[in-house]
């Protein structure tokens, strides 16, 4: 399974890549939409507070296991299943 960017391979990209990927993304959506994060977390991923980076790795983890699943099954998990 591909992802729509350019040379991004979700089945051979790493939990933390996939982490960082995300904690980019975030950032940038939320300045498009004139959403203030907190400002110690408006850093790169490598610098994030240990929680919110632990965070994000639990959370890329959940994803990419989800889109894996939801690639071999053709459908995605109900909300909450990981609870």
């Amino acid at each position: 399974m591909m992802c729509s960017v350019k040379g991004c391979d979700f089945k051979t990209m790493s939990v933390e890549a996939y982490a960082a990927f995300l904690h980019l993304h975030y950032e940038l959506c939320a300045k498009k939409s004139g959403w203030s994060t907190q400002e110690s977390c408006r850093v790169s991923f490598v610098n994030l507070p240990k929680e919110n980076k632990l965070t994000m790795i639990l959370l890329a983890e959940t994803v990419l296991q989800d889109l894996m699943i939801a690639h071999e099954t053709g459908h995605f998990k109900e909300m909450g299943a990981h609870q």
